[in-house]
C-alpha cells in the first residue's frame, strides 16, 4: 500500500524576497511613469522634452533605472526557475514493485518453458521485511500460477529458491537548480537477487538479478516518496553543502540590500 501524500514543507523566505522585489519594481514603474507625463505635461512641445531627456546626465540617470528594473527581472526570471509545476514522483513502494517485478519475469519464463500446469514449491529463505514484502510482489504476479509458499510442502514438482535478497535507497545531497528555486536530490532505488530452479534436489537452473532506478527529485517530495513500512524504503536525506546553507543565501540578502541602496541613491540624484 503506497503511503499518503503528505503536505510539502513551505520555505517562506525565496517568497517573501520576491515579494519585496515585486513591490520595488512596481514603486520604481509607477515613478517612471508619473515623472514621464509630468514633464510631458509641464514642456510646451515634444521636442523640448526629448531633447531635456537627452541631456548626458538626464540620459544616465535614465539608463541606470532601465538597468537597474532589467536586473531585477533577470534575477526574478533566475528565482523561478525550477518551480514550474511538476508531476508527483513515482513513490518508492511503487518503484521496488516495479523493479522486482522485471526480475520475476526471468523466473515467468523459465516456468512457461518447464510448464505451468506443474507444481512450483517457493522458498524466499528467513523470515524478514524484505521476504515479506518479495512474496507480495511474487504472488501478485503468479496468481494464476500453480505456486505453494509452504517449506514443509513435498508435494511439488519443481522447487525456486531464492538467494541473497537485497533492496536499497539512497539520495544525494539536496542542490538547487536556481538561486531561489527548490532544492533537488538525485534518488537511486535498486534491487538484486539470486534463484535457483531444483527438481527432486538437482539444480536445473541459476540467474543473478540486478536492477536500479535513478531519478531527481525535489525535496519537498522526500516524505511523500517514502514508506514507514519498509526500512529499506527509507534513508536519511543528507544536509546541504555549506554553500547552499550560507553563502547562497547570504548572496541573495546582501544583493537584494545592494537593489534597495541603488534604488534609492538612484532617487535622490
Amino acid at each position: 500500500m503506497a503511503p499518503e501524500n503528505s503536505p510539502h514543507p513551505v520555505n517562506s523566505t525565496p517568497f517573501f524576497l520576491c515579494i519585496l522585489i515585486i513591490l520595488i519594481i512596481l514603486h520604481v514603474s509607477v515613478n517612471l511613469i508619473i515623472a514621464y507625463f509630468r514633464h510631458i505635461a509641464q514642456s510646451k512641445r515634444f521636442l523640448s522634452v526629448l531633447r531635456r531627456r537627452c541631456r548626458i546626465c538626464g540620459f544616465n540617470i535614465f539608463m541606470r533605472k532601465i538597468f537597474f528594473i532589467i536586473l531585477i527581472f533577470s534575477t526574478l526570471k533566475q528565482g523561478f526557475a525550477g518551480n514550474e509545476p511538476q508531476e508527483l514522483p513515482k513513490t518508492n513502494f511503487v518503484l521496488f514493485s516495479e523493479l522486482l517485478g522485471k526480475g520475476l519475469n526471468m523466473i515467468e519464463d523459465e516456468i512457461t518453458v518447464l510448464g505451468k500446469e506443474k507444481i512450483y514449491k517457493l522458498d524466499a529463505g528467513q523470515e524478514s521485511e524484505m521476504k515479506n514484502f518479495f512474496l507480495n510482489v511474487f504472488r501478485q504476479k503468479f496468481a494464476t500460477d500453480r505456486v505453494v509458499y509452504e517449506k514443509k510442502t513435498d508435494t511439488s514438482d519443481f522447487e525456486i529458491h531464492i538467494k541473497n535478497l537485497d533492496m536499497k535507497t539512497s539520495y544525494s545531497r539536496p542542490e538547487g537548480k536556481s538561486l531561489l528555486g527548490d532544492d533537488f536530490t538525485d534518488r537511486t532505488i535498486s534491487a538484486s537477487f539470486e534463484y535457483g530452479i531444483y527438481r527432486g534436489g538437482t539444480e536445473l537452473s541459476s540467474k543473478k538479478f540486478f536492477e536500479n532506478y535513478k531519478d531527481n527529485i525535489n525535496v519537498k517530495d522526500y516524505e511523500y516518496v517514502q514508506n514507514q513500512e519498509f526500512t529499506f524504503m527509507n534513508s536519511e536525506l543528507p544536509g546541504k553543502s555549506f554553500l547552499g546553507k550560507i553563502f547562497v543565501p547570504a548572496v541573495v540578502v546582501l544583493s537584494s540590500a545592494a537593489a534597495v541602496i541603488l534604488f534609492f541613491t538612484i532617487r535622490s540624484k
